[in-house]
């Protein structure tokens, strides 16, 4: 909000939730803070770290003072605070050598947050153990904790581009950084627990449920290990931990097909054999927390893993990138439609204005074959030039009725005047003729090019078309196309290949290549009426196109609406 005004007639709760919705700076750094609280609470092996340190090193210069107020904040809410006090003064000196060093030498050199972490650590950690006589041991430990520093400063400003985070479409090292943050993050939040229950484990479950279910076996597996090692660096159970949650990401990626409650299902059986594969009973609270976990999962609305599948799969990736490239082929031929178009319109009304300027020529053309020859030496035209100029108009309009005699073209005066009226007659109306056939030859080559010129915007309007459905269509997920699969072992036969496309009218396009000795006899609309059923939508009949050796099936879903058009 910019003027205090906006604040008149609120109340106290509407003007807060107001400038928080409003001031983007305001929310940035309340994130960056309560970020740089949760990391200086994770901890390894019940040993605080160094990780709220290391993340005010690595964001942005701009939330580098609420991050390091929102890990001091964290490294005061232990059990023992007073243990954290070296950690608070590491935050401090990498706040003040952060400023010192300058915004501009963060932005250039990637390397420029780890440097700053490392210099930091070493910069307080060596004088204290110089004063308190400390052996080899402890120099190790300080080594193994500025080494940790740093990679954890260099992994959080991996997340940042041109000081703003970006989280999607990275790279690789901006995926594994991703993901590294996310599990220091949960692991921050393992010791935070209400009623005995973890919240760090429920965001590792929810994590590793999302990814799995998004990404697949493979992206579920990955997630679960790093999800279930952040949890076993805290609790220090690392086989019983990092077994449950990879297996329960690969089962949530495998059963994936049956939808979100497949995979919740999955994890939640996949935890149960673990623990009794271990000998062990399962804790209310463990169980608790992987319920939670699956709970949110389920909530969350389908448009999250349709954005994590775009963000993180290859597959996905290359296909868009052919949707990217194909989206623009199609824009430079709408373009250069649109060019054709415009560029026709302008010889066209170029044109225009030299045709009209053939009548206006005609005084000027009987004043110079005429005029200048008579023996009144132009008298007409400097003594009377208006009285003579509307003759000459006149004798026009009369030319352009069908039914005008040479008698009438002049009026008696002008005749009297004129001493060469019948030739000047003749020489206006042959210019007169020439300049009308000249005009409708001009009329024919303008109804031709505007019939061309519509065809061209037509077309660039039909590529446009293409284009736009080129870019916003997307894969309708795995599920719908293991469901419409499905169907079609239902109905009777095993397709080649299936495509499940939503358009940019979010409706569904069955594409399908049946083996050749399908569709005979089978009943078209039956198909049509059992994908219906498997993916909640209405279909239309199914377009089949025999092909040499195989059959092509085509399904469109209806609109929502009809126009019913009859008497």
């Amino acid at each position: 909000m910019k003027y205090s005004t906006h604040y008149i007639g609120m109340s106290l709760p509407k003007r807060l939730w107001a400038t928080l919705v409003n001031d983007r700076s305001l929310v940035r750094a309340l994130l960056s803070a309560l970020w740089g609280m949760v990391y200086a609470r994770a901890a390894i092996l019940d040993i605080t770290g160094v990780f709220g340190a290391a993340l005010v090193a690595g964001v942005a210069p701009q939330d580098s003072l609420s991050a390091c107020l929102g890990a001091i904040m964290g490294y005061l809410l232990v059990p023992s605070p007073s243990r954290n006090i070296g950690f608070m003064i590491l935050c401090l000196a990498v706040l003040g050598v952060k400023l010192t060093v300058g915004r501009r030498w963060w932005s250039k050199y990637t390397y420029a947050g780890s440097a700053v972490a490392a210099f930091s650590v070493v910069l307080v950690g060596v004088p204290v153990l110089v004063l308190t006589a400390g052996v080899v041991s402890d120099y190790l430990v300080l080594a193994a904790q500025t080494l940790l520093a740093a990679a954890t400063a260099y992994f959080v400003s991996n997340l940042y581009v041109a000081e703003s985070p970006v989280l999607t479409r990275r790279g690789r090292m901006g995926d594994i950084s991703l993901m590294v943050c996310l599990c220091i993050f949960a692991g921050g939040l393992v010791s935070l627990r209400l009623g005995g229950v973890s919240l760090g484990c429920v965001a590792a479950v929810l994590l590793t449920l999302c990814v799995g279910y998004a990404l697949g076996a493979a992206g579920g597996s990955a997630m679960g290990s790093a999800g279930g090692l952040a949890v076993a660096f805290v609790s220090g159970d690392f086989g019983l931990n990092v077994a449950l949650y990879a297996l329960g990401g690969l089962m949530s990626g495998t059963f994936r097909p049956l939808g979100r409650m497949g995979s919740a299902v999955a994890f939640v059986l996949t935890g149960g054999f673990v623990m009794l594969s271990v000998g062990r009973q399962m804790p209310l609270a463990a169980f608790v927390e992987i319920m939670l976990g699956s709970v949110a999962f389920i909530a969350l609305p389908e448009e999250i893993f349709i954005r994590i599948s775009k963000a993180f799969s290859a597959e996905l990736l290359e296909e868009e990138a052919v949707r990217r490239t194909v989206a623009n082929r199609l824009r430079a031929g709408v373009e250069g439609l649109r060019d054709i178009g415009l560029t026709t319109r302008k010889v066209a009304q170029q044109l225009e204005e030299q045709a009209d300027r053939g009548l206006e020529s005609l005084t000027d053309t009987v004043a110079n074959s005429l005029c200048r020859s008579c023996p009144k030496n132009m008298t007409c035209w400097v003594q009377n030039y208006g009285e003579t100029q509307t003759a000459i108009n006149g004798l026009v309009e009369q030319l352009r009725r069908p039914d005008a005699h040479s008698a009438e073209l002049l009026p008696d005066w002008f005749r009297q005047r004129c001493t060469q009226p019948d030739r000047l007659i003749k020489l206006v109306e042959r210019h007169y003729r020439a300049c009308a056939e000249k005009l409708q030859r001009h009329r024919k080559a303008v109804r031709v090019r505007s019939i061309v010129t519509d065809q061209f915007d037509g077309m660039a309007m039909f590529l446009e078309g293409i284009e736009k459905e080129v870019k916003n269509c997307r894969p309708a997920g795995a599920v719908v196309t293991a469901r419409v699969r499905e169907a079609f072992s239902r109905w009777g036969t095993e397709p080649l290949s299936l495509s499940c496309i939503l358009s940019c009218s979010h409706h569904l396009e069955v594409d399908a290549i049946l083996p050749n000795d399908r569709g005979e006899g089978a009943d078209p609309k039956r198909l049509a009426r059992l994908v219906g059923e498997a993916v909640g939508r209405s279909f239309a009949t199914p377009e089949i196109v025999r092909q040499p050796g195989r059959v092509a099936l085509q399904l469109r879903e209806r609109g929502k609406y009809r126009v019913n058009v009859g008497a």
